[in-house]
């Protein structure tokens, strides 16, 4: 079992587990680049059920996909 966790990419560090990865959503990504380098696995979520799905919304998801892409290591993106 993988459990993929909302949490800042130093406290991956600091609970490092190997059933342990990152889920990166488009309110919160920084350092996903320090994840995908670090071999914690990790995902991006869309965050869509934070309370609706709008065009700023949209732009959001987008600017973290691009900002993602290249990164090695992604399990999954919904």
């Amino acid at each position: 079992m993988l459990l993929l966790a909302t949490q800042a990419e130093p406290q991956m560090r600091a609970h490092r587990h190997p059933n342990l990865g990152r889920l990166l959503q488009p309110r919160h990504y920084p350092r996903a680049a320090a994840t995908a380098r670090s071999g914690v696995p990790w995902a991006a979520d869309n965050d869509a059920f934070d309370g609706g799905w709008d065009e700023h919304a949209e732009r959001r998801f987008l600017r973290m996909v691009q900002a993602l892409s290249g990164l090695p290591g992604c399990l999954f993106v919904v």
